[in-house]
C-alpha cells in the first residue's frame, strides 16, 4: 500500500506541475490576437510630409487665437479646460520623423500618463455592400479616410475590433502614442474603435469579447482600474467611457451605451467570455433576396429566431 501510494501521489504531482506550465500557454492560445499594421497592409508612405503644412490637430487644439470673435463654443470649452487642468493637456515627447527620418505629416505625440480608455463605434453607414467587405478592407478603408481625407497622417484610433472579434493595431507609435480620435482630449487617452454603426444593432458576441479582452490588457498595462474613477480635464469620469461621454456626439452608438456599465463590471472581474448581450436580441446575418450573394447583418430578437429554427426542425426547409 505505501509504495501505491507514494506512486500515485508521484503522478498526480506530475499532472498538477503539466498544468501548471502549460495553462498559461493554452490560456495565451486560446485568447485574441492583435494583427500588427504590416500584418492588415497599413501604407506607411501615407503619413509622410510632403509640405510643411500643420496637421489638423496642431491647428484645431494648439493654436494661438488672436481675434477672439473668431474663436468657436467649442475651441472657448477647450481653453477653458485647458486652464483648469494644463497637466491633462501636458505631452513628455514629441517625434517629428519616423524611425527612416522622414518627415511625418502629424508628429508623433505621447501622453505622460493614461488616464482614461475611450470606446467607439466606427459609425459608417452600413449596407450590403460594405458589409460584404472583410475587417482587413474595413481598417484599410478607414486609415485611407482619416490619414488622407482628414489629413490626420495615421488612423485616429489605437485599436480596432471587427466583427469577428479580430483585433487591429491602430496608431503607430506604441505606448502612450496620441491618438486623434476625441477633440480636446487626445491627451492622456486610449482609443478602442468597434467596427460598425450600432445605433440600432448590437456589437457581435466575438466583438464584445474581443473589446474586453483588448480592456483588460490596456487596463493592466496603464495601470487603470476598470470600474474606478479618475479626475481628466477638470471632471471626475469613469476610467473607462464612450466618445458620448467626453463630446457631444452619438459614439459608440445608443447599444453600446447600455452595455457600458456591464462592460466595465466584467472588464473589473476580468472576465471576457461572459455574454452581456440582452438576452432577447442577437446579432445575426441575413440574406436578402436579389442581392446575389450579398449579404448584411441586422438584428433580430432571439425569440423570433428560435420559433424560425423550431419550424425549420420539425417541418423542413419549405420548397419554392
Amino acid at each position: 500500500f505505501p509504495i501505491l501510494y507514494c506512486k500515485m501521489h508521484i503522478r498526480s504531482t506530475v499532472i498538477i506541475v503539466l498544468f501548471i506550465t502549460l495553462a498559461p500557454s493554452i490560456t495565451h492560445a486560446m485568447s485574441p490576437r492583435i494583427l500588427t499594421r504590416e500584418s492588415w497592409g497599413a501604407n506607411e508612405s501615407m503619413g509622410i510630409k510632403i509640405n510643411s503644412e500643420n496637421s489638423v490637430e496642431e491647428r484645431a487644439e494648439n493654436h494661438n487665437h488672436s481675434n477672439s470673435s473668431s474663436v468657436s463654443e467649442k475651441e472657448k470649452k477647450c481653453l477653458e479646460m485647458r486652464r483648469i487642468a494644463p497637466e491633462d493637456f501636458e505631452v513628455r515627447m514629441i517625434n517629428t520623423q519616423d524611425k527612416l527620418g522622414n518627415d511625418l505629416i502629424w508628429p508623433r505625440r505621447y501622453s505622460k500618463k493614461v488616464k482614461v480608455i475611450v470606446v467607439h463605434h466606427t459609425g459608417e453607414k452600413e449596407t450590403p455592400k460594405s458589409n460584404s467587405l472583410s475587417g482587413i478592407e474595413k481598417v484599410r478603408a478607414i486609415y485611407k479616410g482619416h490619414t488622407q481625407t482628414n489629413g490626420w497622417g495615421d488612423i485616429g484610433y489605437h485599436y480596432l475590433v471587427d466583427k469577428d472579434g479580430k483585433i487591429y493595431e491602430g496608431r503607430a507609435g506604441g505606448d502612450n502614442v496620441v491618438g486623434a480620435h476625441v477633440y480636446c482630449a487626445n491627451v492622456g487617452t486610449i482609443s478602442v474603435a468597434m467596427i460598425g454603426n450600432f445605433q440600432r444593432r448590437y456589437p457581435s458576441e466575438k466583438q464584445l469579447s474581443s473589446l474586453r479582452w483588448l480592456l483588460i490588457e490596456l487596463t493592466n498595462k496603464y495601470r487603470i482600474r476598470p470600474s474606478g474613477k479618475t479626475v481628466f480635464r477638470g471632471e471626475r469620469i469613469s476610467t473607462i467611457v464612450t466618445h458620448r461621454d467626453l463630446a457631444a456626439t452619438q459614439c459608440a452608438g445608443r447599444n453600446v451605451q447600455r452595455l457600458m456599465n456591464s462592460i466595465r463590471t466584467t472588464v473589473a472581474q476580468r472576465d471576457y467570455e461572459k455574454s452581456i448581450l440582452p438576452k432577447d436580441k442577437a446579432s445575426s446575418r441575413i440574406s436578402r433576396r436579389g442581392t446575389g450573394k450579398k449579404t448584411y447583418e441586422r438584428e433580430i430578437p432571439r425569440r423570433v429566431r428560435d420559433k424560425v429554427q423550431n419550424y425549420l426542425k420539425k417541418y423542413g426547409k419549405p420548397k419554392r
